[in-house]
């Protein structure tokens, strides 16, 4: 007896469907037959286990010491199509240990592919991605195809910004989770850290549909060894996790007491990209003998917590009272525009909402800036998507702080906003947590995106410098004044093809000087450019101007100043407080005919494969049952799909009416599966007691998908 699923498309529907004889359907490509059957730690096995890899229940201690300088941890920014590339900012310092770990969707455990990646302009090795057969140490796979991929990047001594393009293919879906960095650097005048780094792959996950792998509902990281607890005055717990859901409920403990993501307890991996990296302040909760965390799956369907890096540090990690210098973290080129816009002023409130309008045009790189002081975190939104809640905002490296430890004020940036921006009209949404005795306000929210095409593209080269370093006088809550800070944009190449060159700078906590006193001043390759640059004007929401905003945006024409090496000074004249957040450098070259090729991949809203594609029930008598198979059922589009079941067959009713799926009716068959997900379904034959048929029987089984 043979039964054949095949899959389909209709209005709002899609079906995956079985069929022996394989049914030709017109609306979706996707068949599915079912016929009838400090010291590094050695590197624990990397063998292909459904339930977690090289260990089920724990992820693997791979490093752990005593440095002076840092550990610097970063990644991002979720499920994306290849080629995905990542930018990182190392701290200048001697790389001691560095690794690069990479996410991968294969789709399900069946399928093979293969990953390539690049860092610092250097090709890596390519590693082959073998599924439930992959055995490579450099690899971590488990649950339904879910890669965790490691590179050991020490030897790259890469500091600055860097890039990492990860480029996958084959049969594996491809799409690519996020990826991070890892990097144990010294530093003569840096601080003494302790740091425990905890890596693998367990697949946390409940019984499913099937229960044919049972339940996995917790892991652990543990760091081992003592600890000096009345050394060390900060610890900072960060960890990532792939394929989490947002509303679906899971939660991380360190040492037994839960912590929070701000006001979230209880749906810690709640990124809608299936991505999630989180850094917890555990200072409080840091045990003097040894510490553990602990993640829970929750009602989750499937969890993969990847990456656990425990530092402990002398001082409050990556904070200076006067802050972060301005350099550059992306320069490039492109045939369209750069949009740099935001504001509108400070304002005393929890919640701060700014618009922009944007050009059309595909939008190529993009980072949302948030300004904030008095706040315990920082949550943000545009176009209604959640781009993350900040709670650690002294040793997050995507927050530059200053001022005070306590009190601090902070530029916190975003660099997951590109995939939500649209084309004219988008809101950013700034909530600010409040407490007693704290003035709670934002300066403004500003948006750099880059983007392709548009109504009236250029070719343009671009420079994005970003920092806080705040300048001020000798008052307290200071010891000696800071009056001027540079930034530069360096070995600019064929000056004689620029027609135009615009410096964008922003400011915060700036304000209007008398006559009388010095103005803050703002000079390019010492050429003064504007005196009281940084004036404390705002605009309102109707667009009208107003002092006291402490917030300034403005743009200056550069061209004949410009030089092969440029350099930006800021002097803050009689500004007692005046913090530079950012300077952009904008080059509109003469027209030279250039040709770009283009190309797309384009993603299906709604996908659904099946695995096997056939099933084969065996030899079976009137009254007798087939043995259970199983199939796996994985979402390879862009949407949270739900799931159903039909069933046709010419064989007098022998599959209408006794197949089963989860040991229940077909028609009671109904689930969901999230973008990147998967889940198990086991299909029984049960022949009638008085089926008269004989011979080779055939059956579609049709499993239909739709959006949530």
């Amino acid at each position: 007896m043979i039964v054949s699923i095949s899959v389909k498309t209709e209005t709002g529907k899609t079906s995956i469907f079985n069929n022996l004889s394989i049914e030709q359907c017109i609306y979706l490509p996707i068949t599915l037959v079912l016929v009838m059957l400090s010291f590094t730690v050695p590197p624990a096995s990397a063998d292909y286990n459904y339930d977690g890899v090289p260990f089920t229940d724990q992820l693997d201690g791979v490093k752990q010491g005593i440095v002076k300088g840092g550990v610097y941890v970063d990644g991002g920014h979720g499920i994306g199509p290849s080629p995905y590339t990542q930018s990182f900012n190392v701290p200048e310092g001697t790389v001691k240990w560095a690794r690069l770990y990479i996410g991968v969707w294969g789709g399900n455990e069946k399928k093979t592919g293969t990953v390539a990646v690049t860092f610092n302009k250097e090709e890596l090795e390519t590693l082959e991605l073998e599924g439930e057969a992959d055995t490579n140490p450099n690899v971590y796979c488990s649950g339904h195809g879910v890669y965790w991929i490691v590179y050991d990047v020490t030897g790259n001594q890469a500091t600055g910004p860097v890039d990492a393009v990860a480029t996958t293919s084959g049969a594996i879906d491809g799409r690519v989770y996020g990826v991070v960095l890892v990097a144990v650097y010294e530093d003569p005048k840096g601080e003494e850290v302790q740091y425990w780094i905890n890596e693998g792959n367990v697949n946390l996950h409940g019984p499913g549909w099937s229960g044919e792998h049972g339940t996995n509902d917790e892991a652990v990281a543990e760091f081992d060894g003592t600890v000096d607890v009345d050394k060390f005055a900060a610890a900072r717990l960060a960890v990532v996790y792939l394929t989490g859901t947002p509303g679906l409920n899971n939660h991380l403990y360190f040492n037994d007491e839960k912590l929070c993501d701000g006001d979230n307890c209880d749906d810690i991996a709640n990124s809608k990209q299936s991505f999630d990296f989180k850094t917890f302040d555990v200072t409080d909760h840091l045990d003097k003998k040894a510490n553990k965390a602990k993640f829970e799956l929750g009602d989750e369907d499937y969890l993969h917590p990847v990456l656990a890096v425990l530092t402990l540090h002398t001082e409050a990690e990556g904070w200076s009272q006067d802050g972060v210098p301005l350099h550059t973290i992306e320069h490039g080129t492109v045939n369209g525009g750069i949009y740099v816009g935001g504001g509108h002023g400070m304002e005393y409130t929890t919640a701060y909402t700014q618009n922009f309008t944007m050009p059309n045009g595909k939008v190529k790189w993009a980072r949302l800036y948030v300004s904030a002081k008095d706040t315990p975190w920082i949550n943000v939104s545009l176009n209604g998507h959640m781009l993350g809640n900040y709670t650690d905002l002294i040793g997050n490296p995507k927050v530059y702080a200053n001022y005070k430890p306590d009190r601090g004020m902070y530029w916190a940036y975003y660099d997951n906003a590109a995939e939500w921006i649209v084309n004219g009209s988008n809101t950013a949404t700034a909530n600010l947590g409040s407490e007693v005795g704290l003035n709670t306000k934002s300066w403004g929210i500003m948006l750099i995106a880059v983007y392709e095409g548009g109504d009236e593209p250029e070719h343009i080269e671009y420079w994005v410098n970003e920092g806080n370093l705040l300048l001020h006088g000798d008052h307290l809550p200071f010891v000696a004044h800071r009056n001027t800070t540079n930034t530069s944009f360096a070995d600019i190449i064929d000056q004689d093809d620029v027609t135009d060159a615009v410096l964008w700078t922003a400011y915060i906590w700036g304000s209007e000087e008398s006559e009388l006193q010095p103005h803050d001043t703002l000079w390019f390759n010492s050429e003064l450019v504007a005196d009281d640059a940084s004036d404390g004007a705002g605009t309102d929401d109707q667009g009208s101007s107003w002092r006291g905003a402490c917030f300034d945006l403005d743009k200056r024409n550069v061209t004949h100043s410009l030089a092969r090496d440029n350099l930006v000074s800021f002097d803050r004249g009689g500004d007692s407080l005046l913090c530079p957040v950012g300077a952009v450098l904008v080059l509109k070259r003469a027209e030279t005919g250039r040709t770009v090729q283009l190309g797309a991949t384009i993603l299906p809203a709604v996908s659904l494969e099946v695995n096997p594609d056939a099933v084969d029930f065996g030899t079976l008598a009137p009254g007798g049952q087939s043995d259970t198979q199983m199939l796996t059922l994985s979402s390879a589009g862009s949407c949270t799909i739900a799931v159903t079941a039909s069933v046709t067959d010419s064989a007098d009713n022998l599959f209408i009416d006794g197949l089963l799926l989860d040991s229940d009716s077909w028609s009671a068959f109904s689930g969901s599966i999230a973008n990147g997900g998967a889940v198990d379904a086991g299909v029984v034959l049960d022949v009638p007691d008085e089926y008269a048929g004989v011979g080779i029987q055939e059956g579609v089984l049709i499993f239909w998908a739709e959006t949530v």
